[in-house]
């Protein structure tokens, strides 16, 4: 079995491979880690049946799967978001969507342009290069699509990325939660104002969490997928089975995302005589 994986959450889907062979050891499981778009591509061309993205087809894979004649079922398996990392040394303690939007599009090219930041040198935006899909999904939440990101630097990775912003208090980047669970130190994450406080009636932010992201608070979440496109369930049809498990979700909620199968719990309920 072959599992195609967006390489940020390689390593997720490596340990869920090796829990299913654990339990089905007749399973001989190969996990490859790469850019989004080029897992698509693979699944789209037929050269592997099974991969685990960061984001649903997009229209024109969707029209290439048509033509080929080539189905494929789709499998919710966790939440994840995308959340604003800077440096430490940057005196910033949110930022608002808006600003968000003026960063990646370009109008904001110096910190004195984002309202919520007191510095006044360059901004530094640096992402993952085009065939990711944190690359697409900035570029659709924010309507940077005709225009393109206005970047300063491109990773390899979501976490080559993070690592940049903990050396250069100028930059910025937008990764995935995932991405910065074992960040540098020197790099923070920014709370997104999105909600109006109830008493105060002013915006509030809101940080990047398990929490917030389940309970939906955060504005800035997706969903991860497993498709298989097998003509007849086999092993990868039982990996995204798996998954969804009570085992391979505990996995998923270990790794810092949200599982899509909340955990649920046995209370035992005693009246008194």
């Amino acid at each position: 079995m072959h599992v195609f994986a967006s390489e940020a959450y390689g390593r997720l889907t490596d340990t869920l491979a090796r829990e299913f062979q654990r339990i089905y050891p007749a399973v001989t499981p190969h996990v490859h880690a790469m850019t989004t778009r080029e897992a698509v591509v693979h699944f789209v061309n037929d050269s592997v049946q099974t991969v685990l993205i960061d984001r649903p087809f997009n229209g024109e894979e969707l029209n290439a799967m048509k033509e080929s004649g080539r189905e494929a079922a789709s499998t919710f398996v966790a939440w994840d978001a995308l959340v604003v990392a800077v440096n430490m040394d940057n005196r910033i303690d949110s930022i608002s969507l808006r600003s968000i939007e003026a960063i990646v599009k370009g109008e904001a090219e110096r910190w004195s342009r984002v309202p919520e930041s007191r510095r006044t040198d360059a901004v530094e935006f640096v992402t993952t290069s085009q065939n990711t899909g944190v690359h697409e999904m900035i570029s659709r939440r924010f309507g940077a699509e005709a225009g393109g990101l206005r970047v300063f630097a491109v990773g390899r990775s979501q976490e080559e990325c993070v690592e940049y912003v903990g050396r250069s208090p100028r930059a910025v980047t937008i990764v995935s939660l995932a991405a910065v669970r074992n960040r540098p130190a020197t790099v923070k994450i920014l709370p997104v104002v999105t909600l109006v406080d109830s008493v105060s009636g002013r915006p509030a932010a809101v940080s990047p969490s398990q929490v917030t992201v389940d309970s939906g608070h955060y504005p800035l979440c997706f969903r991860l997928v497993v498709y298989n496109a097998e003509r007849r369930p086999a092993t990868g049809s039982g990996f995204a089975a798996f998954v969804l498990t009570t085992a391979g979700q505990k996995i998923v909620q270990n790794s810092g995302l949200v599982p899509a199968v909340p955990p649920s719990r046995v209370i035992q309920l005693t009246s008194e005589q």
